[in-house]
């Protein structure tokens, strides 16, 4: 019961965001080929990724531009940027929300979910 209200409180969030969203729910996450989260992104989400030529680690190509997503596992956010998220296998992750066309991805493990589910709390707002 509590998992399905943490999945609400997910979705009234994604709902109540003035940007595009795109969500990846689980059973789309565990029938990907895909190798990583990232390689998943880029064939289903349509991402751009590219090297960021002044600074480590990987960016996007958005409204024209190059980029650095903030990414945030669980509701934290990850220092190691698209780096980190690739690391995830597709089926590891519950959900990933993708916000503004990337500008900030959030990921959400098995294991926080089910976290949640024994403890609800507030979600963090998008975008700070």
């Amino acid at each position: 019961q509590n998992l399905a209200s943490m999945d609400r409180q997910l979705a009234r969030r994604r709902k109540a965001y003035t940007g595009s969203v795109r969500a990846h729910d689980q059973t789309r996450l565990a029938s990907s080929s895909a190798d990583n989260v990232i390689q998943f992104l880029r064939f289903q989400g349509g991402l751009q990724v590219y090297r960021c030529g002044w600074t480590p680690g990987a960016c996007l190509l958005r409204r024209g531009g190059v980029t650095k997503p903030r990414i945030y596992i669980d509701e934290a956010q990850v220092m190691g940027g698209l780096d980190y998220l690739a690391m995830f296998k597709p089926y590891e992750l519950y959900l990933v929300e993708v916000f503004s066309g990337g500008a900030e991805i959030r990921a959400y493990t098995h294991w926080y979910m089910e976290r949640m589910a024994e403890r609800p709390t507030l979600l963090w707002p998008v975008g700070l």
